[in-house]
């Protein structure tokens, strides 16, 4: 994707709702796009040049799990019996911080920043850009902290 340097490079065209309502202008989409590009440090040092194929990524993750055991041993009829008590923690990074331990996702490997309009025909046609002003990446489930309490008997 060509990285516009400014406003004069790209056309974008009011987006519509199903109704044919303004839900966007074209100088607001424009703002927000611009803006969004000032904001990335990758896209904002390749103002007016090609983006590099898989030149800007997802965050960096780092996920931590942590898994306490405590065997309690009993002897019953001369036998030893042998009980484990378990605590882990999954993301325990994220359960000591709300902002560590967070994992990316980009739905099928792709994002769509941009699309293509074409409206009305002959000298009416307008042809241009919408813009989708949102983050390219979600957070999942696998975010958040999660812990699970175990219990294990082991059999002589």
């Amino acid at each position: 994707m060509y990285v516009p340097a400014d406003p004069s490079q790209i056309t974008f065209i009011d987006r519509l709702s199903s109704s044919g309502a303004v839900i966007q202008t074209a100088a607001e989409q424009s703002a927000a796009f611009f803006a969004f590009i000032e904001n990335d440090p990758y896209l904002s040092k390749r103002k007016g040049k090609y983006a590099e194929r898989n030149g800007a990524e997802t965050p960096f993750e780092h996920v931590i799990d942590m898994r306490i055991a405590q065997d309690f041993f009993v002897h019953v009829n001369g036998k030893k019996h042998n009980l484990q008590l378990t605590l882990d923690i999954f993301n325990i990074t994220n359960l000591i911080n709300k902002d560590w331990g967070r994992q990316y996702f980009v739905s099928n490997q792709a994002y769509t920043l941009l699309s293509t309009v074409s409206r009305g025909s002959g000298a009416n046609q307008q042809i241009g850009y919408n813009y989708t002003d949102r983050v390219p990446w979600t957070t999942s489930f696998g975010s958040r902290w999660q812990g699970q309490i175990g219990l294990r008997y082991s059999f002589n």
